[in-house]
């Protein structure tokens, strides 16, 4: 992951110094050619010229195509939003037919104010998808530039850069993700979450903690999905240095905000599988023990996708107790929770249909159940069944819907 990073400002013709001249306002160094200032924002010449409605994209495109830096700079730092989305549509439209478009927003970091920074991270994103690693330095020369120019930059600007940069990780996350590069998306994914949580930390009116609260919890769910994957796959977890305390932090964050119990639900998940993955069995078990009871009083009121996370949540907590791969009692204490948590499971399925439709999605809850309790008939199970009763594990009522599921699944088969 490292060497995504790397950057030569010696080796790189883009990145060396041209002859300074300084801002009469604020006394920034800016490089020869410059139209406005990379300390406070402001021009630096006075000559702009305006674009009329509707030939934005086609005057940047030319501007591009032809490395007119300081034309796209004079109308980026304008601040004028018709400026910015016709500078990404140009960026891809120049890009699929030029090989140095990545020279060209070098020069434009280097040349340009705080609107052409935050353009540039709006083109990398759309840049992604054709060609993603050539263009990870020029996230790491915004950031760089962005900290020097941080004092000097008003605060509704700040956020905006400061977004395009939380997207610009979510959309790195995401290329890898999609593309199942589990190690390379991590990192990513973690960044983004880190970058969230700052948000979380500033006053925000209602609207935006909403927003803030689903950024939280599908970046949990996606960072989860890629630890768990990773160790699926066997890849070292050597590289999730922090992401536990993190995500553990960006769940109590998602929780203050409110009681919906889709995005607990998602948060949840994405903790659980990292204690999957790390196999900590102790805190995942904690995990789901303390939180789903919260979220099973709001279930009849979630979609299909949340009621199939929550019946993910059940199989990660019946894992924490019973590992049927070795079919070994990790936890044999809880014996009656994993009886109680699989009759649930089939409880869930039943009512959402799909063991109508599809009665197989059974068999896995079945297998377990029957190994779990060491019989090989139907007879065998209800005896072992009568006996968790009797002990105090279980309650009748579960043991005769296990019962009967299993009953109607040996039937069917």
């Amino acid at each position: 992951m490292s060497q995504l990073w790397e950057h030569s400002e010696r080796d790189n013709p883009y990145f060396k110094v041209r002859i300074a001249m300084r801002c009469l306002h604020c006394g920034w160094e800016c490089p020869e050619g410059a139209r406005f200032c990379g300390g406070c924002g402001r021009p630096l010449t006075a000559s702009i010229h305006p674009v009329p409605p509707g030939a934005e994209r086609a005057v940047l495109k030319q501007y591009i195509a032809n490395g007119d830096i300081g034309e796209v700079v004079a109308l980026l730092e304008t601040g004028e939003k018709r400026y910015k989305q016709a500078f990404v549509e140009a960026i891809k439209e120049v890009a699929s037919t030029t090989t140095n478009i990545l020279g060209f927003l070098s020069q434009l970091i280097e040349t340009g104010g705080a609107h052409s920074l935050i353009s540039c991270l709006d083109g990398v994103r759309a840049l992604i998808e054709l060609d993603a690693l050539p263009y990870l330095p020029l996230v790491v020369l915004c950031e760089e530039k962005i900290a020097r120019m941080a004092e000097n930059m008003e605060q509704a600007v700040a956020a905006e850069y400061f977004v395009s940069l939380l997207m610009v990780y979510r959309d790195y996350g995401m290329y890898f993700f999609r593309r199942e590069e589990w190690t390379s998306a991590i990192p990513f994914l973690k960044a983004w979450l880190e970058k969230i949580m700052v948000v979380n930390d500033l006053s925000m009116e209602s609207a935006s903690r909403v927003a803030v609260a689903q950024q939280l919890s599908a970046a949990i769910s996606l960072l989860g999905i890629a630890c768990s994957s990773a160790a699926e796959a066997g890849e070292s977890s050597e590289d999730w240095t922090g992401i536990e305390e993190l995500m553990r932090k960006a769940l109590s964050a998602v929780f203050a905000h409110g009681d919906d119990g889709a995005l607990r639900l998602q948060a949840i998940y994405g903790l659980a599988l990292v204690y999957s993955g790390l196999r900590k069995h102790q805190e995942c078990y904690r995990l789901l023990r303390d939180n789903l009871p919260s979220v099973r009083t709001v279930l009849a009121s979630l979609d299909k996708s949340a009621k199939e996370i929550y019946l993910e949540c059940l199989r990660l907590f019946m894992l924490t107790i019973y590992d049927p791969k070795s079919l070994r009692w990790i936890m044999p204490e809880k014996e009656g929770e994993l009886l109680e948590t699989i009759c649930e499971r089939l409880q869930i399925l039943d009512q959402m249909r799909d063991l109508k439709a599809n009665p197989e999605k059974a068999h896995p809850e079945v297998a377990l159940l029957i190994h779990a309790l060491n019989v090989e008939s139907p007879g065998e199970l209800l005896i072992a069944l009568n006996e968790k009763v009797r002990q105090g594990k279980i309650t009748s009522e579960v043991m005769s819907r296990l019962f009967a599921q299993v009953f109607i699944v040996v039937r069917d088969s």
